[in-house]
């Protein structure tokens, strides 16, 4: 099924659209957290689906990104709103990675730490251990690793306080000449 490009909805388009015309913007079918948990744990029951998920995890989708698709699918069929989402993601995110466990599928969670920031922070604590054992001196860190700003001195904060204050201009704005 090919997908046409020009066949989209153009900007202010849902502006002059009749209100509660999609099921999202209509009340809920389910306001219960409980029941919609239900639902969502019924519907990853079934096999089909379960093996389209842990597909999606071997091929390199977290879990969290999973759960998080499953369940505004289902805000947007107008099946339980927003804030039910957030209240049962938890658990739906528990229960496929559970699934995936158990399947022994490798797999992310999502909650992974950055490994940039982590390779940023290896960099400055190997810097720093460096030039605590003098084998590098007066060399500046990489551009970027942050360089460790220095304490001032009392005497250097009180001046930098104390400084003269500016004349202010006596005629007004505009007046430059």
């Amino acid at each position: 099924m090919a997908v046409n490009m020009f066949e989209r909805p153009i900007p202010g388009q849902s502006l002059t659209s009749e209100p509660k015309n999609r099921p999202y913007e209509t009340p809920p079918e389910i306001s219960d957290p409980e029941e919609a948990l239900m639902l969502h744990l019924k519907r990853l029951d079934d096999v089909e689906r379960m093996d389209s998920i842990m597909i999606l995890l071997q091929k390199g989708v977290d879990v969290a990104t999973l759960t998080e698709g499953l369940l505004r699918s289902a805000v947007m069929e107008g099946i339980h709103s927003i804030d039910v989402s957030l209240t049962i993601a938890p658990t739906v995110h528990k229960f496929i990675s559970d699934t995936a466990k158990a399947l022994e599928i490798d797999f992310k969670t999502g909650f992974e730490p950055d490994e940039q920031e982590e390779d940023r922070k290896e960099k400055t604590l190997v810097t720093k251990m460096l030039k605590d054992i003098g084998y590098i001196e007066g060399e500046a860190p990489s551009s970027d690793v942050e360089p460790e700003a220095a304490p001032m001195e009392e005497d250097q904060q009180m001046e930098m306080d104390l400084g003269e204050a500016e004349q202010a201009p006596s005629k007004g704005l505009m007046s430059r000449v």
